[in-house]
């Protein structure tokens, strides 16, 4: 085989990589992807912390508790692992409708997707 032809196979063989990805703590940064599957820490880290959803739903309040994996699948009709469509927390997010100081990123919104299509594991 040429040698052109031996790097390009390689590259395609290899440089293709894992079509499922796990979201970093940068949501946009070009390092944002690996291949895994998204866990409920990196949900939490990525969305629902520093200052987003958790400041309004927390233990004891009126909406949703999304501070911990326990409360959220607890939450009738919050996520159905497997089912983003299915899931109210997905669906308000994807619309737009939370947080009320303007939507989340895209990269914030198919990291909540993911998530949820992937089962919603809080571990592997």
């Amino acid at each position: 085989m040429k040698p052109i032809l031996y790097v390009s196979f390689m590259v395609i063989l290899f440089g293709c990589g894992n079509p499922q990805h796990e979201f970093q703590s940068q949501p946009g940064s070009e390092d944002a992807l690996k291949p895994t599957v998204l866990l409920f820490a990196d949900v939490q880290r990525d969305v629902l912390e520093p200052g987003r959803c958790v400041r309004c739903h927390s233990p004891g309040g009126d909406s949703p508790d999304l501070a911990t994996y326990e409360s959220i699948m607890a939450s009738a009709g919050l996520v159905a692992p497997g089912d983003p469509d299915g899931s109210r927390l997905y669906r308000v997010l994807a619309r737009g409708l939370m947080p009320p100081s303007g939507p989340l990123d895209s990269l914030q919104i198919e990291i909540v997707r993911r998530w949820i299509s992937e089962g919603a594991r809080a571990e592997l």
